[in-house]
């Protein structure tokens, strides 16, 4: 009997640990969840909340995919279009950037800098432009 209750205090403790867990998933952007975890973001949030905003603003809408219609001249600050790289692995998956809304681009090795920075897209005429710090800062503090 003092076996089956305790087994049953111990899924019950696993139940309301679980259904906390669920509800604080839903109040942070599930790109963020995916990438970086429920904890890691807790402690984020609490602690530094100009960081959880910038991770937040930069998932949602500090990036755009654009056509590049290989005229590059209409991005009057390109340096250069640089290459794509996943920080799990040397590759990226290119049917994640046919739309704006699959792509988790905390997962790739892209941080914003002082200028916008534009990566093309495989051979889909299209690049991935990344908008920078001070644009991602100032449309935060809007």
């Amino acid at each position: 009997m003092k076996i089956l209750i305790a087994t049953l205090l111990f899924i019950t403790s696993l139940s309301f640990s679980s259904w906390g867990q669920d509800k604080n998933a839903t109040k942070y952007n599930q790109k963020l969840v995916s990438f970086y975890g429920i904890e890691y973001l807790d402690q984020l949030s609490k602690f530094n909340v100009g960081a959880y905003e910038h991770f937040n603003y930069l998932v949602s809408k500090g990036y755009s995919i654009e056509n590049s219609e290989k005229d590059l001249s209409m991005y009057p600050d390109l340096n250069s279009v640089k290459r794509i790289l996943s920080k799990t692995n040397s590759n990226f998956n290119i049917q994640e950037f046919q739309t704006e809304a699959l792509v988790n681009i905390v997962s790739y090795d892209i941080q914003p800098q002082e200028k916008k920075q534009y990566f093309r897209i495989g051979e889909t005429g299209k690049l991935l432009v990344v908008y920078s710090r001070k644009e991602i800062t100032n449309a935060i503090n809007k």
